[in-house]
């Protein structure tokens, strides 16, 4: 289609991965130990009140990031019908960090660039960076959604924080590093998690 193209190459040092991990555990926070790759991924489910839940989540991103957070909540449209993503976005900005609102279709038949790299929110992204703000893509609900808003995470150097709404997303997605889009014509998936890369969630 494109012909041989040159090959290309560059470095860059790889920063050490510091996730994000409560100093203190409330009685309402359960850990659920997991690794990958010997690494301790620091996965927690709150079992109390739901708006306690968010303001909690809001406190240890404001804590962790600091004043220069700027958060890009990214849901897909039933957890957006259902207002969990602006839920998520709404404490956040309670905490003094009001961010950029992503919603999308849902679907594995939307894991495709197209769907998620749309130009308002490279936008925000970037502005963000100009500014020195500290870019965190929070991922809200449904696997497509974290493995493809970890995708744009990865290529814009940006953090990553998945917050799963049900059980499957849980001990599915979020267990996994692999971040991808498919290969998706006319509806169709051609060729699944065609383009993708290993980025670990904060």
């Amino acid at each position: 289609m494109f012909g041989p193209l040159p090959a290309r190459q560059f470095e860059r040092p790889l920063a050490a991965w510091e996730p994000l991990r409560p100093e203190h555990f409330l009685p309402e926070e359960k850990r659920a130990p997991f690794k990958i790759g010997g690494l301790d991924l620091p996965m927690v489910t709150f079992e109390g009140p739901y708006q306690d839940g968010l303001a909690r989540l809001a406190k240890l991103l404001r804590s962790h990031y600091g004043d220069a957070l700027f958060p890009v909540v990214a849901v897909g449209e039933t957890g957006d019908a259902l207002g969990y993503g602006t839920d998520v976005l709404a404490a956040l900005e309670a905490e003094g960090c009001p961010g950029h609102y992503f919603a999308h279709a849902s679907g594995e038949s939307f894991k495709r660039p197209d769907a998620y790299g749309k130009p308002e929110l490279l936008q925000a992204i970037a502005s963000a960076k100009r500014a020195g703000q500290h870019v965190v893509v929070v991922a809200v609900g449904g696997g497509v959604n974290g493995n493809a808003m970890g995708m744009i995470a990865a290529l814009t150097g940006s953090d990553f924080i998945e917050v799963p709404t049900t059980l499957m997303h849980y001990n599915d997605a979020t267990t996994s590093a692999k971040k991808a889009f498919s290969l998706v014509v006319n509806g169709q998936i051609l060729s699944k998690n065609i383009l993708g890369t290993f980025y670990l969630p904060q």
